[in-house]
C-alpha cells in the first residue's frame, strides 16, 4: 500500500481553504489510507495562516499528519507547486486545487482503488466534472465521458484533444519519484504557467498510467488566478510544452504535433510576440 500526501498551495484564499481542510479533517477521520496533508500558503495577506494554525491542533489531536508551510514572499503559483511536491515525504503526492470540490462517496471509493493498488503507477488520472466558475452550474458531468479505467494516456488526449485534464493539478496524483524527475529533466521550464502540464505528462509518459473513470471533483472552468493569461499560456506556453515532449520514449509525436496545430500558429505567435515585444525574452529563459 502507497502512502500519500494531499498538498494544496493557497494565496489569500481564507473561506476556500478553510472549506478544503474541513472537509478533508472528516474525510481523513473516517479513512484508514495513511494520508498526510500540507498546506502551502504562499505569503497570503489574509487570515490564512491563524486558520491553518488552529487546524493544525484539531489534526494533531487524531493523531493526523498535518503541515503548513508559509512563504516567507510570495513565489508564484508555479513555484508554490514545485514546493508541495518538493516537501511530501510518500510515495504519492496529490497537488490539489484550493478551489476544486472534492465528491465524498467518489473520494473514498478512489481511497480504496489506492489502498489496494498492486502496481506502483507513476500517475493516477482522474476524471471529473466541469462547472462555470462565474455560476457554479454543470457544464459537464464527466471530461472523459466514454473511456475506461484501462484507457492510456494516449487514448485520453485523444479523445478530447484538449491538454485540460492534464494542467489541471486537482485532475493528477503523481508518483513523488516521477514527478522529481521531471522537475529535474526541465528546470528552467518552472517560469511557465503551463509547467504542471509537463510533469503531468511526463508522468504519463513515463507510465505506468492508470484513468480513474469515474468523477472524483468539480472542477471550474472560466475561473482561476491565472485565467487572465489564457492567451499566453495556451497560444505560446503549451506549445512550448508539448514540444518538449516531442520525440521522448513511446510518445506519438503525430498526436502532439496535431493538438500543438489545433491550440495555436506561427500567425498568432508573431502577433502576440508583436503586441508584447518582452515575450521573445520570456520564451527564450524557458527553452
Amino acid at each position: 500500500m502507497q502512502t500519500l500526501t494531499i498538498a494544496i498551495p493557497t494565496f489569500n484564499r481564507a473561506e476556500k481553504i478553510e472549506q478544503r481542510i474541513r472537509f478533508l479533517f472528516e474525510v481523513f477521520s473516517n479513512s484508514d489510507l495513511p494520508i498526510k496533508l500540507i498546506i502551502s500558503d504562499n505569503c497570503s495577506e489574509d487570515i490564512t495562516e491563524e486558520i491553518c494554525k488552529n487546524w493544525s491542533l484539531l489534526f494533531k489531536q487524531k493523531s493526523i499528519d498535518f503541515k503548513y508551510l508559509r512563504n516567507t514572499t510570495n513565489v508564484g503559483a508555479v513555484k508554490n507547486v514545485i514546493q508541495c511536491i518538493e516537501t511530501a515525504e510518500t510515495d504519492l503526492v496529490w497537488v490539489m486545487g484550493d478551489d476544486d470540490v472534492l465528491i465524498k462517496e467518489n473520494l473514498l471509493k478512489l481511497f480504496d482503488i489506492l489502498k489496494n493498488s498492486e502496481e506502483d503507477y507513476a500517475i493516477y488520472h482522474l476524471n471529473y466534472s466541469i462547472a462555470d466558475g462565474r455560476d457554479n452550474t454543470i457544464i459537464k458531468d464527466l471530461n472523459y465521458e466514454k473511456l475506461s479505467s484501462e484507457s492510456s494516456y494516449h487514448s485520453c488526449l485523444s479523445s478530447t484533444m484538449q491538454i485540460d485534464a492534464f494542467m489541471f493539478i486537482t485532475a493528477n496524483i503523481l508518483s513523488k519519484k516521477v514527478a522529481i524527475n521531471a522537475i529535474n529533466s526541465w528546470k528552467r521550464g518552472k517560469a511557465l504557467l503551463a509547467y504542471p502540464l509537463y510533469i503531468n505528462l511526463y508522468a504519463s509518459v513515463y507510465g505506468p498510467f492508470k484513468l480513474i473513470d469515474f468523477p472524483v471533483f468539480i472542477g471550474t472552468y472560466h475561473a482561476g488566478s491565472w485565467a487572465e493569461h489564457f492567451g499566453i499560456v495556451y497560444k505560446i506556453e503549451v506549445p512550448l510544452v508539448l514540444g518538449k515532449l516531442l520525440n521522448f520514449k513511446d510518445i506519438d509525436n503525430d498526436l502532439i504535433i496535431k493538438i500543438i496545430k489545433k491550440l495555436t500558429s506561427l500567425f498568432r505567435v508573431i502577433k502576440m510576440i508583436t503586441k508584447k515585444p518582452n515575450l521573445l525574452w520570456y520564451i527564450f529563459k524557458s527553452i
